[in-house]
């Protein structure tokens, strides 16, 4: 049947921020010591949060500003409302109204310490643009306004809280740029492939699964440096530092990969000396999963 990875993504993303809101956000603002969370979104103005919170600015003629408004209702959990030409998922989002009802809605909840996405650290939690700051203040009053802060700690406490179905996430990414990775080194044929060859080819099969690479701007990237017209040859060793984005989340995985030469069975003990070395040094760090694909 069609369409079922588009479904799939759409469920997984739906399933973690629903865990985020049960499970982290609780905590994350009593920590905090936030009462309610404000994030303020504009049309045309795309926020980091936008995946993490699930709302989507709708066109509007007389409303360009949508207030997210997360509010820690004690042993009731936390209240979500969307104000203004905004559209979050109604499972989570039980409150709605328009951008003017902000006012008497933080008055209503008297909250004291209100977390708004403005921050000098992290941009991140940086998304509001200072049209959409001069409304936040002219709606709810100077009352509230001294009652601001940054949401920067609350949204780093909010997103490194992993839940289980972040995990299942990112495992599955982080397996499928494994595959692809070790299935483009065995491409290569040595005195004959390129690495625009191996670039190109990569982005193809991207652009077939539905993801983007990591680092966009770069363009498509190939194993042992960007690319160019050099060809692989026999002796090259291969370092490949590269990342895919999949729904909510980023991946940075490293590959090696040695080509014999002619009459060569496996790695020359001077390359595998100076890589067991290399291991030691970092496997207090990081798990001792690194290896060498060997290129026959």
């Amino acid at each position: 049947m069609e369409g079922q990875e588009a479904r799939e993504r759409y469920e997984m993303m739906k399933m973690i921020r629903k865990d985020k809101f049960d499970l982290v956000l609780p905590g994350a603002m009593r920590d905090n010591n936030v009462d309610m969370w404000i994030n303020v979104l504009q049309d045309g103005h795309t926020d980091a949060l936008s995946l993490d919170l699930g709302v989507n600015i709708r066109m509007s003629i007389l409303e360009t500003t949508c207030f997210v408004i997360l509010t820690d209702r004690g042993d009731e959990g936390i209240e979500c409302a969307v104000l203004g030409p905004g559209r979050g998922d109604p499972e989570l989002y039980s409150i709605s109204g328009a951008e003017n009802d902000l006012g008497a809605f933080v008055a209503k909840r008297d909250p004291k310490r209100i977390a708004v996405n403005m921050s000098e650290d992290l941009p991140i939690a940086n998304g509001m643009s200072h049209t959409g700051y001069l409304k936040l203040v002219r709606l709810i009053g100077a009352k509230y306004v001294s009652r601001l802060v940054s949401s920067g700690n609350l949204v780093t406490d909010f997103r490194v809280r992993r839940v289980q179905s972040e995990i299942i996430a990112f495992a599955k990414i982080a397996e499928i740029q494994r595959q692809l990775m070790e299935e483009t080194y065995r491409r290569i044929v040595p005195g004959v492939t390129t690495r625009e060859d191996l670039g190109w080819w990569v982005q193809e099969q991207l652009l077939n699964k539905g993801l983007l690479p990591g680092l966009v701007p770069r363009g498509p990237s190939a194993p042992g440096g960007r690319l160019s017209r050099r060809v692989y040859q026999r002796g090259d060793f291969l370092s490949w530092d590269w990342g895919l984005k999949y729904l909510n989340f980023g991946t940075d995985i490293k590959r090696y990969a040695y080509i014999l030469r002619e009459g060569e069975t496996d790695i020359p003990k001077g390359i595998q000396h100076v890589w067991n070395r290399g291991l030691k040094g970092v496997e207090a760090l990081y798990p001792h999963n690194e290896r060498i694909i060997v290129i026959r």
